[in-house]
């Protein structure tokens, strides 16, 4: 079980993690960095590095970030068993599955309204058959990185849905002594061997929920690498260096992962950074509108990136970070208004009442 100190962190990380999805998310959404007005200044070189950084570097913590903590949380509070199986599995239909189908929903509802006022075309005049519509809830949409439901980002609840259905099958890994060896193999067939049909996200956040499920099965703490922090910050550090070498030029490291190690790295400190900086009382209170936030960022992404079109550097950069805090801000306080509301319908938006295990 999680102490109040140790919920509290993860609730810290959740929120940093939410965050880091909206920023990368962002990155996409504005229009490129080659559409502003000043091409080829310093300051547009800086605003590309800038929004390279954060969104395809820094912001790649968060899905496996999410993943670890996801798999820690479903071993760690309690021994599994059959019953405990079938209470989780119960737990996350309503947390998880009937969320995600809502979210779809809500979102094909808003673009077919706006496809009959002639707003938009769905999914590439997608021939809508029965089973198109179904597949709203699975991989209506992707790219070369995986498959998305009809709400692309959720692609993480529904990966993560059939992670926990399949925890009895994974249980045996975790226990067996060459989880290590099975974990590392692993790692490097997801970063270098092309699985068909099996996307390079979906193979990342597969194993890092197997990771944080390791490390509660074997009661080993996520925040128990606090005695080698110094060791494991200059390994990211080092990654991190090489990228920056890399990105100007200078040499280049395309073929090494840097990415992961530094992912690696930052994930099995965070925990312990979280646990002794990240208590503040309104960082932990966010956590709970996560969710939701992370739910309806796209749409209004969407709506707000493409907005701003031909403007010097400086304007793109500012809206670029400004544009995921205005986001956070909105959703958090669409979740206060629904939750406040206490509406039956309303609340199927928010994740499941029930308390987790």
């Amino acid at each position: 079980m999680l102490n109040q100190q140790e919920s509290r962190s993860i609730s810290s990380l959740k929120v940093i993690f939410c965050f880091l999805i909206i920023l990368l998310h962002a990155h996409y959404h504005i229009p490129s960095v080659e559409s502003v007005s000043d091409v080829g200044s310093f300051v547009y070189e800086l605003q590309k590095f800038i929004r390279e950084y954060f969104s395809t570097f820094l912001a790649d913590l968060a899905i496996p970030g999410f993943a670890l903590i996801s798999g820690y949380l479903f071993f760690a509070t309690a021994e599994f068993s059959k019953e405990a199986y079938n209470k989780k599995i119960k737990n996350r239909v309503f947390t998880l599955l009937i969320p995600y189908i809502v979210w779809n929903l809500i979102v094909f509802a808003g673009d077919v309204a706006l496809a009959f006022l002639g707003k938009n075309n769905l999914v590439n005049n997608t021939e809508w058959d029965f089973l198109n519509v179904l597949n709203i809830f699975w991989s209506i949409k992707g790219n070369g990185a995986g498959t998305c439901p009809y709400n692309g980002p959720l692609w993480y609840i529904r990966d993560l849905f059939i992670l926990c259905l399949l925890t009895p099958v994974i249980y045996p890994l975790l226990k067996s002594r060459f989880f290590k060896y099975i974990f590392g193999v692993a790692l490097l067939v997801a970063l270098f061997v092309n699985i068909p049909y099996v996307y390079y996200h979906e193979r990342i956040f597969t194993i890092y929920f197997c990771l944080g499920a390791f490390f509660a099965v074997n009661q080993i703490k996520l925040f128990s690498f606090s005695n080698c922090v110094n060791k494991i910050l200059l390994t990211g550090g080092v990654a991190n260096m090489l990228y920056f070498i890399d990105y100007f030029g200078w040499m280049n490291f395309s073929a090494i992962p840097l990415k992961q190690i530094f992912v690696l790295c930052a994930l099995l400190v965070f925990p312990s950074i979280a646990l002794k900086y990240l208590q503040n009382e309104k960082i932990v209170g966010l956590a709970s509108g996560t969710f939701f936030i992370y739910c309806m960022h796209n749409s209004f992404l969407s709506v707000l990136g493409p907005l701003i079109k031909g403007q010097s550097s400086v304007v793109y950069l500012l809206y670029y970070l400004l544009l995921p805090v205005l986001d956070f801000a909105t959703g958090y306080v669409l979740y206060l208004g629904i939750k406040k509301l206490n509406n039956p319908i309303l609340n199927l938006c928010l994740i499941g009442k029930k308390k987790s295990c």
